[in-house]
């Protein structure tokens, strides 16, 4: 995270196997987000003061125009505090937080932190932009959690050592991106890795999931203090598969690969900031 070099870059899982398109570069082919988007929407909306990470969300049927967003499964909680609607990546209390928060400066904050992808204009993707209406490369969606790893200080990374950085951005407040990577954290995992806490040289790890409409992406990306990892499963082809999921499929290959990346620094977790937070 500190010297955003890239130390690993998997883009097939053989090049040179034709019959799985093995020459497909998965790191940088755009695909649907799914809700891989979500943390920084409940970022922004904490540095507007639309909610603080003790708020409830209204979890109830909602319709814009033609537009009547649903959860996974299809039910609704009512009354839902802020941690709850992020950890289980509820649809309708993040859209209706979309349409509080602005299409526009949601879609704005995107391409400053690195989302090279949006060739619609804001109001062409509209609200189902935090639910997957866009597309993203796995590259650009390691740039922005590596960004709110950095406590919302976003710049590229860098593939080659004489790759240039360029600007570092700051887009989301270090006391917001401290928050909502608590948050995150207490996103259950997955298989036996739900009770981490038990296991020696575990450590504590903000991740968020994301499933693409049909089943087609399953998205996976974690960060601790050192490191930052994203993972997609899928098809080059395109096609669906009922057993992908981000939580199920990508979620475990993220975890192996946290399993065994060493640790940089004394940090178990990221320092809360001395400035910008204070209790309400």
């Amino acid at each position: 995270n500190e010297s955003g070099f890239v130390r690993a870059y998997v883009g097939s899982p053989d090049f040179f196997d034709r019959d799985h398109q093995g020459q497909v570069d998965g790191v940088q082919a755009p695909r649907s987000t799914g809700s891989i988007l979500k943390p920084f929407l409940y970022a922004l909306s904490m540095d507007d003061g639309l909610i603080t990470s003790r708020t409830k969300l209204l979890d109830v049927p909602t319709q814009y125009g033609a537009f009547a967003p649903a959860n996974a499964d299809e039910s609704y909680g009512g009354l839902v505090p802020v941690p709850e609607a992020l950890t289980q990546s509820l649809n309708v209390p993040a859209v209706r937080l979309l349409n509080a928060y602005g299409i526009r400066s949601f879609y704005s904050f995107l391409q400053h932190a690195g989302m090279k992808t949006l060739f619609r204009s804001p109001s062409q993707y509209g609200l189902p932009l935090v639910l997957g209406g866009s597309e993203a490369t796995l590259l650009d969606l390691a740039v922005l959690y590596r960004g709110l790893a950095n406590g919302g200080r976003f710049s590229g990374v860098r593939l080659l050592s004489e790759d240039p950085q360029g600007p570092v951005q700051h887009l989301i407040s270090p006391g917001a991106a401290w928050l909502t990577l608590d948050i995150l954290r207490r996103v259950n995992r997955p298989g036996v890795r739900h009770y981490w806490h038990m296991f020696e040289g575990e450590r504590p790890v903000a991740w968020k999931t994301g499933t693409s409409y049909g089943r087609r992406d399953a998205w996976a990306v974690g960060v601790t203090p050192d490191w930052t990892v994203a993972v997609w499963c899928g098809n080059f082809d395109g096609s669906g598969n009922a057993t992908l999921g981000g939580a199920e499929t990508a979620g475990p290959l993220l975890f192996e690969i946290m399993r065994i990346l060493p640790r940089l620094s004394s940090r178990a977790w990221f320092a809360r900031p001395w400035t910008g937070l204070r209790k309400v």
